[in-house]
């Protein structure tokens, strides 16, 4: 290279730069997985002899096109996967990360088109170095509007963004729970279905009046609900969940003034509603506790919430630990699925709730569905051994809970909630879509249903059962869920207005029944989850 122009040392670097880099980290990854791969071992190889190549060849010129693009692309492939690879060993890569890397990668393809370009270029060449160049400003693009995304909103469309940015979110840790709600937070929802929904958070840390203490005053009835995002009140205003609309109807519930206290917390299941149980109701001393089991995904929150509170205290001492294994390769297949995008980018999440029907109807994407892939199994005629432990370990969680209710000499009943897919037939017809026609005979919308009722009422629960009134009014036209999954305020009034007889008879059964009596006899000594 001595002696050579600035603009040939210049070319020169554009390709071997890269190169050398690519071997590093090839090399880097090698040491830190403790083994060298054939793959591994061919892309050093080849970055080494690229390298080489770019720095001691006569000239970098490649005259037949094809040749010159496989080049190109292969210097350009190896040098950013390494990259991904690399960034992946640090985290998780969203997909304005991806973007910003396949931004990269094309504009690297072109420099290199163009660095090894002869002085001759064929038509070929000169539209295929046009290709690229359009190929890195259309990834320049997307990667601008994912960032602008980002910029103003959050990553996650659920986010409930506070009144005032420096008060916090809305969750904080709590000791025994998975989280719980900050005590005086204010925000909106910006959810595209719900957007500008406001929650506030009482000093009790319930969405509930701002007014409301605990405990009630002497002779007033409390009920408290216990929840995920349902019973939180998802997508809906304060005075328009079941809670709320409950407690205006106090007076004909119990025959004294009523406080419903609405505890649901997003992200909850009957594990951490225990929890949760154990640390709030000293200060409630509810007489009656309404716990919303919700079944799109509080079968799987029970099963993995179990096993840590379980497992975390009793954990054998650690061995050595396993060797690290690449991500790379699980990664590409994930970013190819439309979930990856569904689930973690800021465009899509805001966008598709607008273009998803056009798009469904033209056959370019499926249906937006609220479903995951622990409700898709649990949905199969004949359930994975994973659905029954997550069923065998909510029944254990839900007798614990009625062992507490009970020492506390109050009434439990249990609400349990169908997802969206089970309580709409056209939905599910939509979903059973999603799956090859084969397979489709495999899944059952009501199955899973029938067999938690069953749960609940072998442990002598109270149950509330809505499933029958929501296909009824999906029947009708009358939608009582988003389209994202949670119930609108049709679901809610619905849900309150199951609740409200099934209240009625038990408050009128605690005031015929002596004091310190359960008006129900308690299910059998129940073990803790295990």
């Amino acid at each position: 290279m001595r002696g050579a122009p600035r603009s040939v040392a210049a070319v020169r670097l554009v390709i071997a730069g890269p190169a050398l880099a690519t071997f590093v980290l090839q090399l880097v990854r090698a040491m830190q997985l403790a083994q060298l791969l054939p793959p591994r071992a061919l892309v050093a190889l080849w970055s080494a002899a690229l390298a080489a190549w770019a720095l001691w060849a006569d000239g970098v010129a490649i005259a037949r096109f094809l040749v010159r693009l496989t080049v190109c692309l292969a210097a350009a492939l190896c040098f950013w996967l390494s990259l991904l690879e690399t960034l992946l060993a640090r985290g998780p890569v969203l997909p304005r990360g991806v973007l910003g890397l396949a931004a990269g990668a094309a504009i690297h393809t072109t420099l290199l088109l163009v660095a090894t370009e002869p002085r001759t270029a064929s038509r070929a060449g000169r539209l295929g170095a046009q290709l690229a160049l359009a190929t890195s400003a259309t990834a320049l693009t997307l990667l601008g509007i994912e960032s602008a995304f980002h910029a103003v909103a959050p990553a996650s469309v659920y986010e409930v963004v506070p009144d005032d940015r420096g008060a916090g979110p809305l969750f904080v840790p709590h000791p025994t729970c998975l989280w719980q709600l900050r005590p005086g937070f204010r925000g909106r929802y910006i959810h595209p279905e719900f957007r500008g929904t406001r929650v506030a958070i009482n000093d009790l840390g319930f969405r509930d009046g701002l007014d409301e203490t605990a405990p009630p005053p002497a002779g007033e009835a409390s009920i408290l609900v216990l929840g995920d995002s349902l019973a939180f009140g998802t997508g809906v205003e304060l005075d328009e969940t079941f809670h709320r609309i409950l407690e205006k109807r106090g007076a004909a519930i119990a025959r004294r003034p009523l406080h419903v206290y609405g505890a649901g917390v997003p992200g909850f299941g009957q594990v951490d509603e225990l929890h949760f149980l154990e640390s709030v109701a000293p200060r409630i001393r509810p007489d009656v506790v309404i716990v919303a089991l919700y079944e799109g995904n509080d079968l799987e929150e029970n099963l993995v919430r179990a096993r840590t509170v379980s497992e975390a205290p009793h954990a054998p001492p650690p061995g050595p630990p396993p060797p690290p294994r690449s991500a790379l390769v699980p990664f590409l297949r994930g970013i190819g699925r439309p979930r990856f995008w569904i689930g973690s980018s800021a465009a899509v999440q805001y966008l598709l709730p607008a273009i998803d029907r056009p798009l469904a109807w033209l056959g370019i994407v499926s249906p937006l569905l609220p479903t995951n892939a622990f409700l898709d199994a649990s949905l199969l005629l004949s359930s994975p051994p994973e659905v029954r432990d997550a069923l065998a370990t909510t029944r254990e969680v839900l007798a614990a809970i009625a062992q507490q209710t009970a020492q506390r000499g109050a009434d439990l009943i249990v609400l349990i909630i169908p997802a969206a897919i089970q309580a709409d037939a056209e939905r599910f017809r939509d979903f059973l879509a999603l799956h090859r026609e084969p397979r489709r005979t495999a899944y059952s919308r009501t199955q899973l249903h029938r067999e938690v009722v069953e749960l609940v009422r072998g442990l002598a629960i109270r149950d509330v059962d809505p499933l029958p009134a929501l296909e009824a009014a999906a029947r009708a036209g009358r939608r009582c869920y988003y389209r994202e999954g949670h119930w609108n305020a049709a679901g809610h009034a619905l849900a309150a207005e199951l609740l409200e007889p099934v209240l009625v008879e038990v408050f009128a059964t605690r005031a015929e029944t002596p004091l310190g009596s359960t008006a129900r006899a308690s299910p059998g000594p129940p073990g803790r989850p295990r």
